[in-house]
């Protein structure tokens, strides 16, 4: 994914620099989202005695910031170095870390609790069975995902693309991880509405696959 870094910052994956130099990781973060997802994850953590989370796909931090009380540790990912760095010298303390990385074999961070929020949507499947292959690696305790999908039922899931920018709403479709071709079990935690047509679902992914069965 770090080849798309360039094309991240100014377009591909919505983070746009902002007056200051700081940046925006998009309409997703915003609170009319952010919080109901910030509310939905600290009451796991709160249920589930979670120490370190690992955000992957960070962004701005606009809604990282919002469960570092939430734990003991928040490590954020993200493959825009600039971002990064900027990330680590406004809010890296001794709680609060953030590290540059490439989520579909960069060796990933220890920690409890596992957060992809709105990431793979941006990518092919192949990536994305690249990154679940990856997460599985560290045997996090829990893995929480969430993706921006069409409220349709008759959705067609997991259409593949090109990855950038756009996502498989434009498509007509989305990812569904419990269906093929990544087929994992998942439950879902919570659903936040974003507009008449879609909603961000928030799902904890069991890491078994249903057809390893």
């Amino acid at each position: 994914m770090r080849t798309y870094s360039a094309k991240y910052i100014n377009v591909d994956f919505g983070m746009k620099t902002i007056l200051g130099g700081g940046y925006y990781s998009g309409k997703g973060s915003d609170d009319k989202y952010g919080i109901p997802y910030a509310e939905c994850i600290c009451d796991f953590c709160k249920k589930h005695n979670i120490k370190r989370i690992v955000d992957l796909g960070c962004g701005d931090f606009r809604v990282g910031s919002k469960l570092t009380g939430a734990c003991e540790y928040y490590t954020g990912v993200d493959c825009v170095e600039e971002l990064i760095r900027c990330n680590q010298k406004k809010y890296g303390n001794d709680k609060i870390a953030f590290l540059y990385k490439d989520i579909t074999d960069d060796e990933l961070p220890d920690g409890d609790l596992c957060l992809c929020r709105q990431v793979l949507q941006h990518l092919n499947n192949s990536q994305i069975q690249m990154v679940m292959e990856n997460i599985k690696r560290k045997n996090y305790k829990y893995v929480i995902i969430t993706e921006h999908l069409l409220n349709n039922p008759k959705t067609e899931k997991n259409l593949d693309k090109i990855s950038g920018m756009h996502t498989r709403l434009f498509l007509g479709s989305g990812v569904y991880l419990d269906s093929s071709p990544f087929n994992y079990e998942t439950q879902k935690l919570a659903c936040i509405p974003y507009d008449r047509k879609s909603h961000l679902e928030i799902m904890l992914v069991l890491l078994k696959r249903t057809d390893d069965r």
